[in-house]
């Protein structure tokens, strides 16, 4: 009988429970981010590129000159933001989910400070750059990636989820985890609308910058012991 298998077990148990809760927060925390970009930017959103594709292409075709510099702007900074995490976590070591959150978390420190000292719109475009930096941490549980804010994927792989589990080739955990994944977006949006109505966008985004710290902690691998 091998002594320390109970312990491994135990280890290993940790460490999912311990990505899943930073995946579920990092869904929840674009949700909350998603409700006050849509309030303060005129209806775009600063995670879903898809809301804001849908949008620029309407505004194209109506000649809405307002929506497609704006629209255009949040993708682009939103693309910025997924190069410039995917190379720091590219390039990193041992660290670099906190390195790529303490890069969020200056995105979003900024946007707080020049929100008033800026135009709004232009003060949250340091938030969509740091969406994109977050959609560069992913970790796959129950063979499902998780941690990204893609919703309507997330929805098509709770039916994939679902059908797989049916015929016996996949778990059930495997829907389970995308409808987590998608509770928790919802729920950061509530969370987020009503943060935005009774603190202010400033003070949400501080809130928010709460949260970051939290998913840093979250992130901190303990030590190996030896054996």
């Amino acid at each position: 009988m091998n002594p320390f298998r109970h312990h491994h077990h135990d280890d290993a148990s940790d460490a999912a429970w311990r990505i899943f809760a930073q995946a579920t927060l990092m869904t929840a925390l674009a949700g909350f981010l998603d409700a006050i970009g849509y309030t303060a930017m005129g209806h775009l959103f600063v995670s879903f590129m898809s809301g804001n594709s849908t949008q620029l292409g309407m505004a194209i075709a109506e000649g809405n000159e307002n929506v497609i510099i704006w629209a255009s702007a949040v993708i682009a900074t939103f693309v910025l933001g997924a190069f410039l995490g995917t190379l720091i976590y590219a390039v990193s070591g041992r660290a670099r989910v906190q390195l790529v959150l303490a890069c969020e978390l200056i995105c979003f420190l900024l946007a707080a400070g020049l929100i008033g000292l800026w135009p709004t719109k232009l003060a949250l475009l340091f938030i969509s750059t740091a969406m994109g930096m977050q959609n560069a941490i992913h970790e796959t549980i129950a063979g499902v990636s998780t941690g990204k804010s893609y919703i309507t994927g997330t929805l098509v792989g709770i039916g994939e989820g679902l059908a797989r589990a049916w015929i016996g080739k996949a778990r059930l955990s495997e829907a389970g985890t995308n409808a987590a994944s998608w509770l928790a977006f919802a729920t950061g949006v509530v969370i987020g609308t009503v943060a935005l109505a009774g603190l202010g966008i400033s003070t949400a985004i501080v809130v928010a910058c709460g949260v970051l710290i939290t998913l840093m902690a979250l992130a901190i691998e303990p030590p190996v012991e030896a054996i």
